[in-house]
C-alpha cells in the first residue's frame, strides 16, 4: 500500500502562514522517498488562509499534490525508466597531450 505524509512543517512566525513542507512516501510501511516543498508565503488576510492551528494533514497533503502531483511521483518511482545516455563523454585535459 503506498502512503504520503507530512512529517515535518515550517512555517513564518508572525503569520502562521506554511512557508514550506517534508513529505514522506511509504510502500507497505516502509519510507521509500522524501522531499522537501517551499511555498509562497500566503496573505493571512485572504479569504482562503488557514490558520496554523486548523489545518489537518490532508489539508496539507492536498496542496502538495496540486504542486506536485503525487501520481506522477508514484508512477516514477515504481515504474522507472531506464536510464539512456546519448552524449559521448571524452576525458581529458586540454593542457595535455594524450
Amino acid at each position: 500500500m503506498i502512503k504520503f505524509s507530512v512529517e515535518h512543517l515550517e512555517r513564518n512566525a508572525d503569520t502562521g502562514g506554511v512557508i514550506s513542507a517534508i513529505w514522506g512516501m511509504s510502500v507497505d510501511g516502509v519510507l521509500v522517498k522524501t522531499g522537501k516543498h517551499v511555498f509562497l508565503d500566503k496573505d493571512p488576510t485572504a479569504e482562503d488562509f488557514i490558520p496554523f492551528e486548523s489545518l489537518t494533514e490532508q489539508t496539507v497533503l492536498s496542496w502538495l499534490d496540486a504542486d506536485l502531483d503525487f501520481s506522477k511521483i508514484q508512477d516514477e518511482l515504481l515504474n522507472p525508466k531506464p536510464q539512456v545516455q546519448t552524449t559521448q563523454l571524452v576525458a581529458g585535459l586540454p593542457w595535455t597531450s594524450n
